[in-house]
C-alpha cells in the first residue's frame, strides 16, 4: 500500500532536479560512481510515452526506476506519495528511506555539467537514418533567446530497458 508522505518543502524546483534526456546517464553508470548517486531524467517508453525515471547507482550497477503517478495525481516510487516529484526525491534523499525493495537509497545528486544541454534546447526534425544503436535526425539547437538557432544532426541512442518493476 502507498501512503502520503510529508508536506512540500521549498528548495529545488521541478525543473532544477529533472535532467531532460539521458545526458547524465553515463555518469550514473560509470565506474567512478558510488552507491546512492542519482539523477532524474525524462525518457520515452514505447508503451507509456514520456515518463520521469530515477537512475540510481547501487551495488555496482545503475538501476532505473519509473516515477509512478497514482490516480489521485500524487507521485510515488515504492511506498510514499507526494504532490510533486521534487518532494518525493527530497524525502528519500533526506530521510534515507529506500526507494526500492532491494534497499536502494539516495545519497548524492549527480550534478549537471555546464556543457550539458537541456532536452528543450533541441527540436528534432525529420529522421535521416538509423543504425544498431539509435537513430539520426535533422534538428535545430536553440543556444539562447538572443541568438539564432543552429541546424544540427542529432543522434538518439536506444536506451536500456526500464520497467515499472525494476
Amino acid at each position: 500500500s502507498v501512503s502520503r508522505g510529508p508536506k512540500k518543502h521549498k528548495n529545488r524546483s521541478e525543473s532544477e532536479i529533472i535532467c531532460r534526456g539521458p545526458d547524465l546517464l553515463l555518469k550514473a553508470t560509470d565506474e567512478t560512481s558510488s552507491d546512492g548517486e542519482f539523477l532524474l531524467r525524462k525518457t520515452e517508453l514505447t508503451k507509456r510515452g514520456e515518463v520521469v525515471v530515477l537512475s540510481v547507482f547501487w551495488d555496482e550497477a545503475a538501476h532505473h526506476l519509473v516515477v509512478e503517478k497514482a490516480n489521485n495525481g500524487l507521485f510515488y516510487l515504492k511506498e510514499f506519495c507526494f504532490e510533486n516529484i521534487s518532494d518525493l526525491v527530497r524525502y528519500h534523499h533526506q530521510t534515507r528511506v529506500s526507494v526500492y525493495k532491494s534497499g536502494i537509497k539516495l545519497f548524492s545528486w549527480v550534478v549537471r555539467e555546464e556543457w550539458q544541454l537541456y532536452h528543450e534546447q533541441i527540436n528534432l526534425g525529420k529522421k535521416l537514418g538509423n543504425g544498431e544503436f539509435g537513430e539520426v535526425f535533422q534538428g535545430m539547437f536553440s543556444v539562447g533567446i538572443f541568438t539564432n538557432d543552429v541546424e544540427v544532426a542529432v543522434k538518439t541512442m536506444k536506451g536500456s530497458k526500464v520497467t515499472a518493476d525494476e
